[in-house]
C-alpha cells in the first residue's frame, strides 16, 4: 500500500533549452514528488482514520518507515490523551459537520516510534480525491521552539531574581531592597521570593526597603501588606524602611493601613529594630 515516488530529475544546465518531457510527462507524478520531498511532514488519512499517505519528512519526524504506518490508525502517532479523542473528533465531524480540529492550526503532542512524546503544531484540511474524503495534516515539530521559549523564561526569571535580591544580613534577618519602578508582576515575584526565602532560611524578620522606589502607590502597598500578612501567619515579622517625608504623605493620602508592619525611616534603623526583635524573641 502506498505509492513509491521516483527521485527528482536533475534540472537542465543554465543556458540550455528547456527539457522536452514529451508525452510521458505526468503532472500528477510531479506534484506527488514535490509533496514527498517537501520540508514539512504531511500525512493523509481516510474517514476511518487509517493512514493512506505520509511523506519522507513525516517518516523522519516520527521515526517510522512508510510501510509501518500505512493502513494503521493515525492515533499511533499521538500521545495517549489525544489518541482517545481523535477518532471521536472525526466521527463527530462526519455526523454533525462540527469542525473541532479542521481548518485551524493547534498545538498538540506527537509520539515517535521510540515512545518519545514531543510538541507539534498541526493543521488539518479536508479534501476529496475522486469520490473519497481525505483528511490531510501538516505537522511541524515545536521541540526547538519550546526549548528556546523555556530558556528565555528561565533567563527572565534569573533577571527578575537579580533585580530583586533577598539578602541575609544577620542571623534570622532578611532584607528585600526594592529599587526602581515596581509593577504588579515584579511585586508578585518579589513577594513569592521573599516568603520562600523566609521559610528556607528559617528567618524571623523581613525588612522591605523602599528607599529606591520612586513612586509608592496602592498596588505596591497592597503587595507589601499581603506579604506581611503571609509572614505574620508564618510566625515572622515585617519591617518597612526607606520612608521619606514624601512617601509618608503619599501613604497617608492613599489611606493605606500599614499597622501590621513596623516602619522606620532608614534601613539602618530597621536593621537595629530587627536585631532587637530576634534577640528578644518577639517577632511573632
Amino acid at each position: 500500500m502506498g505509492h513509491q515516488f521516483p527521485p527528482p530529475k536533475k534540472s537542465a544546465k543554465a543556458g540550455s533549452a528547456p527539457a522536452d518531457h514529451g508525452p510521458s510527462f505526468d503532472r500528477a507524478d510531479l506534484f506527488a514528488s514535490i509533496v514527498d520531498y517537501t520540508a514539512d511532514a504531511i500525512i493523509a488519512i481516510n474517514e476511518a482514520c487509517e493512514v493512506e499517505y505520509l511523506n519522507r519528512a513525516a517518516e523522519r519526524l516520527f521515526g517510522y518507515g512508510r510501510e509501518e504506518v500505512l493502513g494503521h490508525n493515525i492515533n499511533m502517532l499521538m500521545s495517549k490523551p489525544h489518541q482517545e479523542r481523535h477518532d471521536d473528533y472525526v466521527a463527530t465531524y462526519l455526523r454533525t459537520g462540527a469542525k473541532v480540529i479542521l481548518d485551524t492550526w493547534r498545538e498538540t503532542e506527537g509520539r515517535k516510534k521510540d515512545g518519545t512524546i514531543f510538541p507539534i503544531e498541526l493543521g488539518v484540511r479536508e479534501c476529496w480525491v475522486a469520490d473519497r474524503r481525505i483528511f490531510t495534516g501538516i505537522v511541524r515539530d515545536l521541540t526547538a521552539l519550546k526549548k528556546a521559549q523555556e530558556e528565555v523564561a528561565r533567563k527572565n526569571a534569573d533577571i527578575r531574581e537579580l533585580s530583586t535580591p533577598v539578602i541575609n544580613v544577620a542571623d534570622g534577618v532578611l532584607v528585600l531592597p526594592l529599587i526602581g519602578t515596581v509593577d504588579s508582576a515584579r511585586a508578585r515575584d518579589s513577594m513569592e521570593m521573599a516568603i520562600t526565602r523566609m521559610a528556607q532560611d528559617k528567618a524571623a524578620v523581613l525588612i522591605v526597603d523602599i528607599t529606591g522606589v520612586p513612586a509608592f502607590d496602592t498596588m505596591v502597598a497592597n503587595h507589601i501588606i499581603s506579604m506581611a500578612t503571609c509572614i505574620r501567619l508564618m510566625g515572622g515579622h515585617s519591617i518597612l524602611t526607606g520612608i521619606s517625608p514624601a512617601t509618608a504623605l503619599t501613604i497617608v493620602g492613599l489611606g493605606v493601613d500599614l499597622s501590621m508592619l513596623s516602619t522606620r525611616a532608614t534601613l539602618a534603623q530597621g536593621l537595629e529594630l530587627a536585631v532587637d526583635l530576634v534577640r528578644n524573641g518577639t517577632t511573632g
